[in-house]
């Protein structure tokens, strides 16, 4: 980025682009053009490299859901063994509870039906038994201890049994919670996958939006340009136009000033003719005789000063011409004027357009922003959830 922001200031140094050869607006205008170009770039780098941190994001969640469909699949394929085990262990020892509990109902039946027997036939001859035949009291406690030792092996496999018919309903409990962490992991999966798709949809129209304001840029510097070399070309022409009629109104005051001297000089003369006029009406009487030269040199005077005033006419004439041309001009002037105002206020309109625009790419630039904390927080609750099911699968 540095390495840009100096080409651009090489480019903005060239002679083309000196503050000499622009106005100050121009220079404001192409530091405003420069400067939205940098943050173009920028925000350019900005969104390549959240598609690539949103792609790396995708490739390591499909590879943790493909992993945990794996270790599903293994599981879910090592349960069916273990379960058939834990029934033919089931089955085997329900058998043997069987059996057990058969045999001590024969031998209490036998029990029951030898005490009976017994009962009957010698109870009158019962200590005579005992005196005659010692043995049998002896076989009687082993048969005693015998069914405690029985009732005993019994009592151990119930609650064998017990224990395994807990551990197969734990079993099964692992078994539906494995079950509902796959659906868990496949819905999540669907979601991550539709998040992408939304992402590469809003990422499609932003990348348009952002073409679509480049082109009105582009026109919009184009016509900028346009403007300002036509403001260029009228400010020549009006700066000529100022030349002109600064010259024009010097030179006509130079022919007033000459006319102004001539005209006092020509009233000059008509006192001094007017004085020497009364001297010689004075003295008419005396100069009688050069009364006809007298007149004859007053009528020529006279005819001088006819001529003289025509002259003096004709130059107000032209001064009047001169004033109609210069008011003319100014006329010119203050209609090119007028024009150069429009112009500036379409120059306004146009800048703030441009801030607009500008306004608008900083509130895409804050959405932009907030869908990257939105995918941060995405991905930070992921890694969570990634390390409690590796938590949860350690665990078991």
């Amino acid at each position: 980025m540095d390495k840009r922001k100096s080409v651009f200031s090489m480019e903005y140094l060239d002679s083309s682009w000196l503050p000499g050869n622009h106005s100050s607006k121009d220079i404001e205008v192409i530091k405003e053009e420069t400067e939205e170009e940098i943050e173009e770039e920028i925000e350019e780098e900005i969104e390549e490299e959240i598609e690539e941190e949103i792609e790396e994001e995708i490739e390591e969640v499909q590879e943790f859901a493909e992993e945990a469909e794996k270790d599903v699949k293994k599981d879910v394929k090592e349960q069916p063994s273990d379960s058939s085990r834990s029934k033919n262990y089931s089955y085997t020892s329900v058998d043997e509870t069987e059996d057990s509990e058969r045999s001590e109902r024969s031998g209490r039946s036998r029990r029951s039906k030898r005490s009976e027997r017994s009962e009957k036939s010698g109870r009158c001859e019962r200590p005579e038994r005992f005196k005659k035949s010692p043995g049998l009291h002896e076989a009687l406690e082993k048969e005693r201890k015998a069914k405690a030792a029985l009732e005993e092996a019994l009592k151990k496999e119930k609650t064998a049994t017990a224990q395994h018919k807990e551990a197969l309903k734990q079993e099964r409990k692992e078994k539906d919670a494995l079950a509902k962490a796959l659906e868990k992991k496949q819905a999540e999966k669907n979601s991550l996958r539709v998040e992408r798709e939304c992402l590469k949809a809003q990422m499609a129209d932003f990348k348009k939006s952002q073409k679509e304001k480049q082109c009105s840029k582009e026109k919009l510097k184009d016509t900028i340009s346009e403007m300002t070399s036509e403001l260029e070309e009228d400010k020549k022409v009006i700066e000529k136009l100022r030349k002109d009629l600064q010259e024009s109104s010097r030179q006509h005051e130079r022919q007033i000033s000459e006319l102004i001297l001539e005209e006092k000089e020509l009233k000059d003369r008509l006192n001094e003719q007017q004085e020497e006029s009364l001297t010689k009406d004075n003295d008419i009487e005396s100069l009688h005789s050069n009364l006809q030269s007298l007149q004859s040199d007053n009528e020529a005077k006279v005819s001088i000063v006819s001529s003289m005033q025509e002259k003096v006419n004709q130059w107000a004439s032209d001064l009047k011409e001169e004033r109609t041309k210069s008011c003319s001009l100014q006329r010119d002037y203050e209609a090119v004027v007028s024009e150069q105002k429009k112009e500036a206020q379409e120059l306004a309109r146009l800048t703030q357009e441009n801030q607009h625009l500008a306004s608008q790419n900083k509130r895409l630039q804050g959405d932009l922003e907030a869908a990257l904390n939105q995918q941060q927080f995405e991905r930070k609750s992921a890694s969570g959830r990634k390390r409690n099911w590796q938590q949860s699968g350690g665990g078991h």
